[in-house]
Formats: C-alpha cells, sequence, structure tokens
C-alpha cells in the first residue's frame, strides 16, 4: 500500500508538472503570436497601428488623459490653434471691447483676466455700455461690481460645456447670474441688474474664455 501511494504521488506530480508545462508553452506560444500580430501591424500601418498589448493600450489611455485634463476648456476636438493670448490681452486688443476693458483696468482686476486662474468673462461691447448711467461709470466701487458680475472663476464654460436651458453661475463677486442656452443653441446671461445676449461666443484665451454681450449685467 506504501508503495502504491509512492508510485500514485510520483505519477500525480508528473501529471501536474506536465500540466504547467503546457500552459507554459502555451503562455509563451500567444505571446510570441500576440507580438507578432502587433508587429505586422505596426510595419503595415506604422506608429500609429492599433495597440495590442494590455500594458501599450493602458500608455495610450494614461497619455489620452493627459491630454483631456490639459485642455482649459473642457476637452473635446481642437477647433484651431492653440491659445497664445490670455482673457486680459484679448480683451485689450478688441477695440469693440475698449470701455471694458477701460473698466477692468480702474477697478483693479487685470491680474484676474491675466492670472494663471481660469476664468468665464462675459464681455459687453462698447454699445451695451452706452446704458450704463454715469453715476456708476464715475464710481470706482460701483465700476468694480459691474465687472465682477461679468467674471466668472473656475473651470471655462464654451457654449457646448453649458447644458441646455438655465445654468446658475456664481461671480467673482459674489452674486449669482443665470446664463440660458436656448434650443436653438443662443446664449444669454441675466442678472438682478441687467442682462444681455451673446453676439460673440468661445473665444478662448490661455486662462479661460470670452463671450461678447449685447448688453450690461
Amino acid at each position: 500500500q506504501w508503495y502504491q501511494r509512492r508510485v500514485h504521488k510520483q505519477w500525480y506530480q508528473r501529471r501536474v508538472h506536465k500540466q504547467w508545462y503546457q500552459r507554459r508553452v502555451h503562455k509563451q506560444w500567444y505571446q510570441r503570436r500576440v507580438h507578432k500580430q502587433w508587429y505586422q501591424r505596426r510595419v503595415q500601418w506604422g506608429p500609429t497601428a492599433p495597440l495590442a498589448s494590455t500594458m501599450q493600450g493602458h500608455i495610450l489611455l494614461a497619455w489620452s488623459v493627459c491630454q483631456v485634463v490639459s485642455l482649459p476648456y473642457g476637452g473635446g476636438r481642437s477647433r484651431g490653434p492653440k491659445p497664445t493670448k490670455t482673457i486680459g490681452q484679448l480683451v485689450d486688443q478688441e477695440q469693440v471691447l475698449s470701455t471694458f476693458s477701460e473698466a477692468v483696468k480702474r477697478a483693479g482686476l487685470e491680474d484676474m483676466l491675466t492670472g494663471s486662474d481660469f476664468i468665464t468673462v462675459f464681455a459687453p461691447t462698447d454699445e451695451a455700455f452706452e446704458n450704463v448711467p454715469s453715476d456708476i461709470i464715475d464710481d470706482d466701487e460701483k465700476l468694480k461690481s459691474l465687472v465682477l458680475r461679468h467674471i466668472v472663476p473656475g473651470f471655462p464654460k464654451r457654449r457646448s460645456d453649458l447644458p441646455s436651458g438655465d445654468s446658475s453661475l456664481e461671480t467673482a463677486g459674489g452674486q449669482t447670474i443665470t446664463v440660458t442656452k436656448s434650443s436653438s443653441n443662443k446664449i444669454s446671461a441675466k442678472s438682478s441688474e441687467g442682462e444681455g445676449k451673446a453676439v460673440r461666443h468661445d473665444i478662448l484665451g490661455t486662462n479661460g474664455v470670452i463671450f461678447w454681450l449685447n448688453g450690461v449685467l
């Protein structure tokens, strides 16, 4: 009986080892096959060939995530060259926004528009400012409060990032404005002091996005 058990044990060990060896050989064969397929696709299609291994897939996924995270505009497909100017520089260069640009400087908010923190700016045009009472234009504190109502800090919101209907956004001055995206994809903004419609949208800067408004909030 002892001898039979010993023989059976040896037979079982050889069987286990054989199965392990077969699995190892099959694994090596499969790895060579996968590598061969990957190499053939790489030769045929170049560096853009589909990745064949899990590790390569993970590398591509990590790279893609990095690209999305690095975009300050909500990700998505690129629609033009990468922005090179800040929001402040874009406002300064537009003649139609000269009154808003001057108001930003008088309010001492240049750093907010040229800094590294992301912002969304609803900038009234010069024509829109014509309806602002002179007592607000002449008062620096009231003018600063007005400018802050048009700046929304945080991750920039392009038109495509805004949901349909009304969205409540907190401004840099602590007030809340309502931004509306209509069924026809038009953007408008409203505060307790005024409202306006976007006549231009998605003007991208390195630190945010600008909408031109035909009214003052």
